[in-house]
């Protein structure tokens, strides 16, 4: 339980907020951002941080001393899964675009951001806690869940932009 708390108070918050960070920003600039726009800055940020995290476990951890295998799987699971995380975070922001309008103190932000982040970091810190127990099949299920999450988030999105459209064309979407 221990392990959990850290990996997702600590790794989990932290890394999802710094993966956030350039969609916050642009989200503020520009208020005709679709969740598309939302998505593909979450995607971006999370295959950036990814393939930075590959590289640093790869140097520091395993050095050339393990097989070409290990590297390769390194790299898919910190991209796929910081792209699943990132993305959903993007477009679950983009759904409180609202929140990132005039003056904001520290405890606007929290509001804003939190939520947006609070399901993405709690499957990041189950995800590491379940590596560091070696307990591999649970962690591919919550990479699973991730996916789904992301996803979900996506589908959600499409098929209320289609709603939306079908509204304002004069169809009752039935």
């Amino acid at each position: 339980m221990l392990s959990f708390l850290g990996y997702t108070a600590g790794v989990g918050l932290l890394e999802e907020l710094t993966k956030l960070m350039p969609l916050l920003i642009m989200i503020r600039e520009d208020r005709n951002m679709s969740w598309r726009d939302a998505c593909l800055w979450g995607l971006v940020s999370g295959a950036g941080f990814g393939v930075s995290e590959g590289i640093v476990y790869c140097s520091r951890y395993y050095n050339g001393a393990e097989t070409e295998g290990i590297y390769l799987v390194r790299f898919i699971s910190c991209v796929a899964m910081h792209c699943a995380w990132a993305g959903a975070a993007g477009i679950l922001t983009w759904r409180r675009k609202d929140y990132f309008v005039g003056e904001m103190d520290w405890g606007d932000w929290v509001k804003a951001v939190f939520p947006a982040i609070f399901i993405p970091m709690i499957l990041h810190g189950l995800y590491d806690t379940l590596l560091k127990m070696d307990m591999v099949g649970w962690a591919l299920v919550t990479g699973v869940v991730s996916f789904i999450l992301f996803v979900f988030c996506q589908e959600r999105e499409a098929s209320e932009q289609k709603r939306n459209m079908m509204q304002v064309m004069g169809f009752s979407g039935r």
